[in-house]
């Protein structure tokens, strides 16, 4: 191993984080606190800012920075400045460089999620003689002519966002994670003494700050900077510079990234970082999530591969479920302990798939995010990726303190000799313990709850037939239990049961309240798979609902399988005890099941929007394992109906007035929209059905 990382490998063991300056006539970290001092956030002087708003005519003007309603802020930065800022906000440039997460911005709005409860973005000057191009929004074009003949620099815009992301806390334990406390309070939680001077980040808000806008002076222990290590930045303007590779025939070799290491060290964040490098230089990238529990771009428990042409700005939370997965493998499952053989052979179908993607003349990068499993079977199943993927750079984020070697030998892989590269994990405030640090259940109901909460949106669009909703919105102040869910005969379903050994007559109980893998029939995943035409797919159904024979087709070999003909009744699903055939199927949102009435044959499905342009490929669903098997399960505070806050205390007072007893908390959605715009009766939904005796 010493011989193969020295001959192989790129370490940097002393990585300088990059810290901004303590802001000009503000008061040092030093004087702010006694016990714990805050770091620098923003580097910045409010020197030239204007703000923006509308007239009765609804056309943009120039307005007093006091002004209530303010649209957008522009101002101008020097190179090597920096504004950290918790919200949610659209950012364009108009004149110069800069860059968000690391990724650059330019003429056209880039949507940034800055909440507390990750590291905060940075909005940061690179230079101010760079052209920014043209403008591809005419509102841009307005706010450029508003500036004309003021100071250079760097010109920043920023507008505000409502799209009900930041209202989350309604159903969530982690409340307000895209709201700023003021500076005293945190600095009274840090035990930090208070300084008359923290008024200057008053002062900077009043000037910078607007809804969904707020600049941070000062990083206090409540809350983490996100600071790129230096051989991060390293690695990342190799991945942008480098030449291509190419193979004996003089072909181009796309480059393929596997970032490697242990749990809570960062994998995740350099992933999305290299990603919107590749993006930036290449016009499009793959990302292969193979990190069950801590998934980038669909809700936990799915194995995907995700075809991106735009950069992402935000924790996994924040874009969940916004994008049709080019090819993806449901396991319903955190982890894959149980079932390491799916894992594998979901695995190798997500390589055979970007393989044999038809990129022509173009070259299309892929960056694997692996799991945090590094020892035992999860080193095996590290091995078996890299065996399938064939990685030609190898990435491994490491925390200094182990013995600083790759995990893998690629001596002993055919075929597969990457460039190794060791990185140090994410430093500065993770490191020192700063922020909420959440746990990674936790991270996972907030992606499920942002997951079940999005609401439809008209922006919606498309890359290689995939679809991808660009400007998404979330309801979280409609309840789940009241939403209108979709009716599904159940005639049109294969239900696929996995290794669970469920009896057909209880498949409704067994339905009843879970999360479910919606399967559609796959497009191409690949040029050694069928390419099913529109007509084949609606040759599956006849009059009676899905026929055997789709049924056999898109489950695996070996797979028991219940037909409705051998049943029957042709108004319940084919039963597979199985798993859906890799390569003919792909997962693509999780559903939830409402409830099911089995006298009329219909299954009601609360579904995600992304789900809306793929219902005539629907297929089935996936029930998963329960969650004394790792499953993935319907987020308690997602069944409180009426909010988190609301029932929480309200259950607080009754405790405190009489025993505890919950019963039949579900409330009765009394009518459907049904695809025939008629209204049916929906049975009450068990699955919000508790009983607790004292």
């Amino acid at each position: 191993m010493e011989a193969l990382a020295s001959r192989r490998s790129t370490r940097v063991y002393t990585p300088r984080s990059r810290t901004p300056r303590s802001p000009t006539g503000s008061p040092t970290p030093a004087r702010m606190a006694s016990s714990s001092p805050p770091v620098a956030g923003t580097s910045w002087t409010a020197e030239h800012v204007m703000a923006v708003g509308r007239d009765s005519t609804d056309r943009l003007v120039e307005q007093p920075a006091d002004t209530p309603g303010r649209y957008a802020t522009v101002f101008s930065m020097r190179a090597g400045e920096a504004i950290a800022f918790v919200g949610i906000v659209d950012v364009c440039v108009l004149q110069g460089m800069a860059t968000v997460y690391e990724q650059c911005v330019g003429a056209r709005w880039q949507r940034v999620y800055s909440p507390t409860s990750h590291p905060l973005a940075s909005i940061r000057a690179i230079s101010d003689d760079k052209e920014t191009g043209e403008a591809d929004d005419g509102e841009i074009d307005a706010i450029r002519a508003l500036w004309a003949q003021r100071a250079g620099g760097v010109v920043v815009v920023v507008r505000t966002v409502q799209c009900g992301l930041e209202s989350l806390g309604r159903v969530s334990p982690h409340a307000d994670v895209f709201k700023l406390r003021p500076l005293a309070q945190r600095l009274r939680a840090q035990g930090g003494a208070e300084d008359s001077d923290v008024e200057a980040e008053v002062r900077l808000n009043a000037v910078l700050g607007m809804p969904g806008f707020a600049p941070v002076l000062y990083v206090t222990t409540d809350l983490q900077l996100l600071r790129v290590p230096t051989d991060w930045t390293q690695v990342l303007e190799r991945s942008a510079q480098a030449p291509v590779q190419l193979n004996a025939a003089f072909a181009q070799v796309p480059p393929v990234y596997v970032v490697a290491g242990a749990q809570g060290l960062g994998k995740s964040t350099f992933a999305r970082l290299l990603t919107n490098q590749l993006v930036s230089r290449f016009g499009r990238a793959f990302h292969m999530e193979a990190d069950l529990g801590q998934s980038e771009f669909a809700a936990p428990g799915a194995l995907t591969l995700n075809l991106l042409d735009s950069a992402v700005c935000g924790p996994p939370f924040a874009h969940v479920g916004q994008r049709e997965p080019y090819h993806a493998v449901y396991l319903g499952a955190v982890t894959p302990k149980n079932d390491p053989d799916r894992y594998a052979a979901g695995v190798a179908q997500l390589a055979r798939a970007y393989h044999e993607y038809p990129a022509g003349d173009r070259v299309v990068p892929l960056v694997v995010n692996t799991q945090g499993w590094v020892r035992g079977l999860g080193l095996d199943l590290l091995y078996t990726l890299c065996e399938h993927v064939r990685p030609t750079h190898y990435v491994q984020v490491h925390d200094m303190q182990g013995d600083g070697q790759p995990l893998l030998d690629f001596d002993a892989l055919e075929s597969c000799d990457p460039q190794v590269t060791l990185v140090s994990a994410v430093g500065g405030d993770l490191a020192a313990g700063r922020g909420q640090r959440l746990a990674a259940p936790e991270l996972r109901t907030l992606a499920l709850l942002s997951h079940l909460y999005q609401a439809e949106s008209t922006s919606v669009s498309g890359i290689g037939g995939m679809q991808h909703i660009e400007r998404p919105v979330w309801a979280s102040h409609v309840a789940l239990a009241a939403r209108r869910p979709l009716a599904v005969p159940l005639s049109d379903l294969i239900v696929w049961l996995g290794d669970e050994d469920v009896a057909a007559s209880q498949l409704p109980r067994a339905l009843n309240g879970t999360l479910a893998g919606l399967v559609c029939v796959a497009r191409a995943p690949g040029a050694s798979a069928h390419e099913w035409s529109d007509a084949e797919i609606r040759g599956l159904r006849n009059d009676s609902g899905l026929g055997d024979q789709a049924a056999a087709e898109l489950s695996e070999q070996g797979a028991r399988i219940l037909l409705r003909s051998q049943a029957k009744d042709l108004s319940i699903p084919h039963v597979v005890y199985g798993h859906p055939n890799l390569r003919s199927t792909t997962f693509t949102t999780h559903a939830l099941v409402r409830s099911i009435d089995v006298s009329v044959g219909v299954a009601y499905l609360v579904l995600p929007p992304i789900a809306s342009a793929l219902l005539d490929r629907v297929i089935g669903l996936v029930k998963g394992p329960g969650a004394g098997a790792f499953g993935i399960e319907v987020p308690a505070w997602a069944m409180v109906d009426g909010g988190y806050r609301e029932r929480a205390m309200g259950a607080s007072a009754a405790a405190n007035r009489r025993p505890r007893r919950l019963a039949r908390a579900a409330k009765r959605q009394k009518f459907v929209e049904q695809a025939d715009e008629t209204n049916v009766g929906i049975q009450e939904a068990p699955y919000l059905s508790v009983e607790v005796d004292e």
